[in-house]
């Protein structure tokens, strides 16, 4: 809304972006598919609409290029399989000459599937395209400046499965039948964003995704606390987490030398990001990482999207061209949706600028307070090296079998069992926690608060204990009391019975819900009920899951 004429074309395209997503109605019918289909398809060659299949998450790319920093152990993205009820829904949208296609589009699913085909290999586009016959697929890669002797890891029987499979129509069905495989990828990813459409986070994540940097220069300028944070003592928090962690692993006792000698160069190569890259309010600077185009004449939402997935697919190809590559990882946007992220491919820890104020953290609070909330965040990051994931990344951010000794890893593994039954026992308005897929943010919630009080315990014996502090009504806190009120008043949040998707919240989140990632973790922290002097089967139950 403030964003001027005499603003940068960065920010007007964010605008525009905004403006486009939202003027698109809730639900596609026949007639507004189809004149996106006319927008996005130039010609009749199959080639192209493996193109602007590829373009929306699906197929085209037949492997990943080796220079791409991301993408180096991906092999041929396919569309996420749609349901039956989703296929059926779609297809009655369509014109009659294309609904025979459903039984093609599951056999599609079912002969083409990127679990089938784990065996790759580096080919060059000269013999992709020499072997891939049910497309022309030259043009297609020469798009996104990939030619001749440049290489991809791909995978050879599934190259030869898409010949067979696509090979088996005549050409004019197979447009058809790619046409309407597109059409539904177009439909999941709208759908998707649509999905949340009721409290504008679909749009707004949409736009982030592209220009996360150019939001982030905008924030900063716009908001004078972010522009001129002050984070002398958040740096001393995070050094002394550092140091928290490596004692920590070289006084257990159950770590063989070899496993501690793995993690210490693990933390140590860690590379933590909490100022604005220097180049954050550069124009120049934003077009190539974000997006270098102008989006303020686009036509539809549908328009935006295939411009932004274009600009974004090859920066993604030639990490170069925003001055990337896998030596020298980019930082992300310092404006993004959570506090923080932790990068195993980087061993990077990100923070989101908006973690420097409360409910994160306040530079006037007391130091455990500080501990409880901003510090227990930074160690719950550095914990994700050494979740069911990290485990199996070095410190190189490669993946590594064996690089723990095997029965510290199967400890490890014990734990995370543990931390799995723990937290399958919970339940929230009768839906059960899946102790599964919140395996990796407990072990972090849990691993991050240990981190902290210990980091917490040095600074105190360091004489900065201080008085217990009054809180009212005759209550006085110590100093370690506060750090746990503090890690417990971060999460604070109120989740009720009648709260919209309620179920998908608690079953199906990859986060256990706010009162049971406080729960979770003290009730796993040995110096909880000594600080607040609780009956120990209160809050320490006999399995309780130690992480370190």
């Amino acid at each position: 809304a403030t964003v001027t004429e005499s603003d940068p074309l960065v920010y007007k395209n964010v605008v525009t972006a905004m403006k486009q997503c939202e003027a698109s109605t809730p639900a596609l019918n026949t007639k507004t598919m189809a004149g996106w289909l006319e927008q996005i398809f130039s010609g009749t060659d199959p080639s192209s609409v493996i193109g602007v299949v590829g373009k929306m998450g699906g197929f085209a790319f037949l492997g990943s290029p080796l220079n791409a920093f991301f993408l180096t152990s991906w092999i041929f993205p396919l569309p996420v399989k749609p349901t039956e009820k989703t296929l059926k829904a779609f297809l009655k949208e369509q014109p009659d000459n294309q609904t025979g296609f459903y039984d093609d589009i599951v056999k599609f699913y079912e002969d083409v599937s990127p679990q089938s085909f784990t065996k790759t290999s580096p080919l060059s586009i000269n013999d992709v395209v020499k072997r891939a016959t049910f497309a022309n697929l030259s043009s297609y890669f020469k798009e996104f400046d990939l030619e001749g002797d440049d290489e991809i890891q791909t995978s050879k029987d599934l190259i030869d499965k898409m010949n067979q499979f696509f090979n088996s129509y005549k050409e004019e069905n197979r447009l058809e039948f790619l046409k309407s495989l597109t059409a539904l990828q177009i439909q999941q990813k709208y759908d998707n964003i649509m999905k949340v459409k009721f409290n504008d986070l679909g749009c707004f994540s949409f736009v982030q995704s592209f220009f996360s940097f150019t939001i982030g220069s905008y924030l900063i300028n716009k908001d004078p606390e972010l522009k001129n944070a002050e984070l002398t003592t958040v740096t001393e928090i995070q050094k002394s987490l550092v140091e928290a962690y490596k004692e920590t692993i070289q006084e257990s006792s159950w770590l063989h030398a070899s496993s501690k000698d793995c993690i210490l160069e693990k933390i140590r190569n860690m590379t933590f990001y909490m100022h604005p890259p220097s180049w954050i309010h550069n124009e120049t600077e934003l077009e190539r990482r974000n997006f270098a185009g102008n989006l303020t004449d686009s036509k539809s939402f549908v328009d935006v999207f295939m411009r932004l997935k274009k600009d974004q697919t090859l920066k993604m190809i030639h990490p170069e061209r925003m001055g990337s590559s896998t030596r020298n990882p980019e930082r992300l946007s310092p404006h993004m949706p959570l506090a923080a992220v932790y990068s195993n491919q980087f061993n990077t820890i990100n923070m989101a600028l908006n973690t420097f104020r409360p409910p994160f953290y306040d530079g006037d609070w007391l130091r455990s307070v500080q501990y409880g909330s901003i510090g227990s965040i930074m160690a719950h990051e550095m914990t994700h090296a050494f979740d069911k994931s990290g485990l199996i990344m070095n410190s190189k951010g490669e993946r590594e079998e064996g690089w723990l000794d095997a029965e510290d890893l199967k400890r490890m593994n014990d734990t995370q069992q543990c931390l799995v039954n723990q937290y399958n026992r919970y339940d929230l308005f009768g839906y059960k926690i899946n102790g599964e897929k919140t395996l990796n943010e407990n072990i972090a919630d849990n691993g991050g608060l240990q981190i902290a009080y210990y980091a917490l315990l040095k600074y105190l014996e360091n004489g900065n204990r201080g008085d217990r502090l009054s809180i009212g009504s005759g209550v006085q806190l110590s100093q370690e009391q506060l750090f746990f009120l503090s890690f417990a008043q971060m999460r604070c949040s109120r989740l009720t019975s009648d709260y919209q998707s309620l179920e998908k919240r608690v079953t199906g989140n990859i986060y256990s819900p706010e009162q049971y990632r406080i729960i979770g973790a003290i009730h796993n922290n040995q110096h909880f009920a000594s600080v607040f002097r609780c009956s120990p089967t209160t809050t320490r139950p006999v399995s309780s899951c130690s992480i370190w």
